[in-house]
């Protein structure tokens, strides 16, 4: 899993290649995001530990069992 700085640049990587944008922008985007995400993770209790790891983990999709 890669660390919380390393998801970020990626992510903001795909969102300026995805919306046409500077680098820089789309970091500030990512970031700005990620911040609100953390937020939402901490009102929810931290569940997995109010950690990078932890809040990496809880954005992950979760596994749905299959359906019929």
């Amino acid at each position: 899993m890669p660390t919380l700085a390393e998801f970020a640049a990626q992510l903001a990587e795909h969102v300026a290649h995805d919306r046409n944008w500077p680098l820089e922008q789309a970091t500030r985007w990512v970031e700005h995001h990620l911040d609100e995400a953390r937020k939402e993770y901490r009102d929810h209790g931290a569940p997995l530990g109010d950690t990078d790891t932890g809040f990496l983990a809880w954005l992950q999709p979760r596994k749905q069992p299959p359906t019929a």
